[in-house]
């Protein structure tokens, strides 16, 4: 994917150019290796296939990405190939208990939200006129239940699937 890059340059001065054809980890090692030289980067972007991606310059101090990247990738492997051995551990049993237990606290929430929406519609039905405000606050108040009850029901889909 290609980079496209803005910098100052002590020989040149403003500088503009593209390159690709390099993986993520190496693209970002040339723009480190130019900010190690001295460059002074204005404006980093990324393109992939969902658009475009304004990096910050400020992650750019000389030092090489691809080894943290690769070792990050490595962990990503490693879990794949053994999330049971991951969930083993006591620390990433306690990690998954608390993403539960914030599962549920959501799950809570939402739930309340909805409930107080349906309560709120049912008052306006009720005790407002007919008229053109009403008409408007029936459908946000609809929009808005629509909302919670959408969230509602992916939060507790994800509550299904189990590591």
């Amino acid at each position: 994917m290609p980079f496209l890059v803005n910098l100052y340059t002590q020989e040149q001065g403003e500088r503009t150019f593209s390159f690709s054809g390099v993986s993520l980890g190496s693209g970002l090692d040339i723009i480190n290796t130019l900010t190690h030289k001295g460059d002074q980067l204005r404006r980093v972007r990324y393109l992939d296939e969902y658009g475009v991606i304004d990096l910050p310059v400020c992650i750019f101090d000389g030092s090489p990405f691809s080894k943290s990247l690769g070792d990050l990738e490595q962990d990503w492997q490693q879990l794949l190939i053994q999330p049971n051995d991951w969930l083993q551990k006591p620390a990433q049993r306690d990690w998954l208990q608390r993403a539960q237990e914030i599962q549920q606290s959501r799950i809570a929430h939402l739930q309340e939200c909805h409930d107080q929406m349906q309560r709120l519609i049912w008052t306006t039905q009720r005790q407002l006129k007919r008229g053109v405000r009403k008409d408007r606050l029936l459908r946000h108040y609809q929009q808005a239940l629509h909302h919670f009850r959408t969230s509602l029901a992916r939060t507790k889909d994800c509550q299904q699937v189990k590591l």
